[in-house]
């Protein structure tokens, strides 16, 4: 732009230019040193936390009341690229920042600004009772966060219980269990964002559960890539969310079918036949809607056989490992390591290892075929990945069995030539 000139003495308007330019080199490396982004400020106080600190009364408020263009004048300033995301999403016009966040600053502080399912839930009531109903509602209630939470209370591996894959299942300050926002992008909600599988993937991959990549090798996830949100072929969201419902547990039989003449399993929980049926007929009727009913009997039954296989594996290493406590041969013993927060003192095996610190090699080795061989390999069959199942994933299943034994053998090898 254009200087401005100031009368002056002789030389006065070049000394005024000079200033300019010198003025503007100082600000422009202060603006490249600290770019927009590169600093966030730390929120103003409310009023009732400065009426506090100083002594006087609390009354929560905040600047400005109720109104949320007060929200937003100042949150257009600290946290631009919010404001720009709930403009332009569906909540502009239908929900206020005061709606969801309330209008206590003491308050949004206090849960780090986090909206609960329940906030949600009263506006929308029929997703949050699908949510409620559902495996990523029910799992804390069922003991599995609570119990990790009394395990790990504290950050573990960069990772707290409810700030990593658990997060779905928080419990929040008004008793609620659940935070959307883990699949839904807060104050964009963009249509279709929390339906995307990069999304899903966050939680549902890894070793010990790779839906991911199951999927991914699969025909299904193979031609969903190729043109995604296409209709080729369906995401997760399309099988387990049917129809945008939140209900994700619709058809699952993690739970296996006891079997006549078959010993009961020890590993995993089982469940009646009348439960067994009726989830498979939900998952035939969602096959159904682009299989014939016949293929998806036949898929679904090839994986309960390749499941339950792989199952009696489990159980012979198990018992194995079940023999060689008994017989005081697992070094370091569980009685002489820090006990596991989530067992009486004794042996653990299944999941619950996971809390163990200092496992003897045996329950090691168990562990790592029960708790990642084994859940990749049913997780393969039923997303008709057969080439993983059949050469990759039982295979080393076998092997994992040998070396169980190899390691008895030892042990019990090493006690008798001691006894010599």
């Amino acid at each position: 732009m254009p200087s401005e000139t100031i009368p002056t003495t002789s030389g006065g308007t070049l000394r005024w230019r000079l200033v300019v330019l010198a003025g503007a080199a100082l600000v422009v490396p202060v603006v490249l040193w600290f770019p927009p982004t590169a600093w966030t400020p730390s929120p103003p106080a409310s009023p009732s936390v400065r009426g506090a600190a100083s002594g006087g009364t609390a009354t929560p408020a905040i600047v400005g009341g109720a109104d949320s263009r007060a929200c937003v004048d100042c949150h257009r300033g600290l946290h631009a690229e919010l404001v720009r995301a709930h403009e332009t999403g569906p909540h502009a016009g239908t929900a206020t920042c005061v709606d969801c966040h309330g209008a206590d600053h003491a308050v949004i502080f206090s849960t780090k600004g986090e909206v609960s399912s329940a906030r949600c839930g009263s506006c929308h009531a029929a997703r949050y009772g699908e949510f409620q109903r559902s495996k990523h509602g029910k799992l804390l209630k069922g003991g599995t966060v609570a119990e990790t939470l009394r395990a790990h209370a504290s950050v573990v591996g960069g990772c707290s219980a409810t700030t990593g894959c658990h997060d779905v299942q928080r419990q929040n300050a008004d008793g609620s269990v659940g935070r959307c926002a883990s699949c839904h992008p807060g104050h964009a909600f963009a249509r279709g964002d929390a339906s995307d599988p990069a999304l899903c993937a966050r939680c549902h991959s890894g070793p010990d559960h790779p839906q991911t990549e199951a999927w991914t090798n699969d025909k299904h996830g193979a031609l969903w890539h190729r043109a995604p949100g296409a209709g080729l072929a369906p995401s997760c969201a399309t099988c387990h969310m049917r129809k945008g419902s939140h209900e994700d547990g619709v058809g699952l039989t993690v739970a296996v079918l006891e079997r006549a003449g078959q010993p009961k399993p020890t590993l995993v929980p089982t469940m009646a036949k009348a439960a067994f049926d009726e989830a498979r007929a939900a998952m035939v009727a969602v096959c159904a809607s682009c299989h014939g009913k016949r293929l998806a009997k036949a898929v679904l039954a090839a994986g309960d056989e390749a499941r339950w296989d792989a199952l009696l594996l489990c159980e012979e290493a198990a018992g194995i490992v079940r023999d060689l406590d008994r017989e005081g041969l697992l070094v370091p013993a569980p009685k002489d390591r820090p006990k596991n927060p989530v067992s009486d003192g004794g042996l653990v095996l299944g999941g619950k290892q996971i809390y163990d610190e200092g496992s003897s090699r045996a329950e090691r080795l168990f562990y790592d075929m029960f708790m990642f061989d084994w859940p990749a390999l049913w997780r393969a069959c039923y997303h008709t990945d057969p080439d993983v199942v059949r050469w990759t994933l039982r295979e080393r299943l076998k092997t994992d069995l040998v070396e169980i034994r190899a390691e008895a053998e030892r042990l019990r090898g090493a006690k008798h030539a001691a006894g010599k």
